[in-house]
């Protein structure tokens, strides 16, 4: 497990390779799945492109889960 975290990156690609576990909290501060996709990727905003943006696009809060 991977606690809620924003990446200081400004931005990071992820596959999920069929896998669950990553989440996203959305506007509603709510912790929501994020389900994967077969050759797609994610994209996570960091900290870097929101500081670039003024906050435009905000960094997305993320965690892992570890479902065993």
């Amino acid at each position: 497990t991977v606690t809620a975290h924003t990446d200081t990156s400004m931005l990071t690609l992820l596959c999920t390779f069929d896998n669950y576990g990553l989440q996203v909290r959305n506007k509603e501060n709510a912790w929501t799945w994020v389900i994967p996709k077969r050759d797609t990727l994610i994209v996570n905003l960091g900290e870097t492109m929101e500081n670039m943006t003024n906050g435009e696009l905000c960094a997305t809060e993320h965690r892992v889960i570890d479902l065993g």
